[in-house]
């Protein structure tokens, strides 16, 4: 039986067993895969998969606080590397402002992929910036 949920902590592991199966899965076809090379995979990294946010928050910028944390995060939780994704050369040039390197692009069937990365690194100013109060609020109708 097959039951869907969504992940937690402890599924970790089994996650990443089934992205390198499939990776291998792949290679074996001729086919890209997501997985990275040798040296990358050696490095231990945080992967920020996406974000969304509410348009009217963005005055004070909180994809670039997200990525920014997971930068800081990173860095205090020990992992050397940031690294993210995107599909979009417009997501490369944003992520670009976020202080991420274009590291890869693969081409896909119908489009092609950007991976992205960045060195993790404490970030002191964070905390102030996330506590700072804004006086931006969400417009709702």
């Amino acid at each position: 039986m097959l039951a869907m949920r969504p992940a937690v902590a402890s599924d970790i592991a089994a996650v990443e067993a089934m992205i390198y199966a499939r990776c291998g899965w792949l290679e074996e076809r001729g086919l890209p895969s997501w997985r990275a090379l040798a040296p990358e995979l050696a490095e231990p990294a945080y992967y920020l998969y996406t974000s969304v946010t509410d348009p009217a928050y963005q005055p004070i910028r909180p994809g670039t606080l997200m990525a920014w944390w997971a930068v800081d995060k990173a860095a205090r939780d020990g992992r050397d590397w940031v690294r993210r994704g995107c599909l979009f050369p417009g997501l490369v040039r944003y992520y670009r402002r976020q202080g991420f390197t274009l590291v890869h692009e693969v081409q896909r069937t119908h489009h092609r992929v950007y991976l992205m990365g960045r060195r993790a690194e404490v970030l002191p100013e964070l905390a102030g910036m996330l506590a700072a109060d804004h006086p931006v609020s969400p417009a709702r109708p």
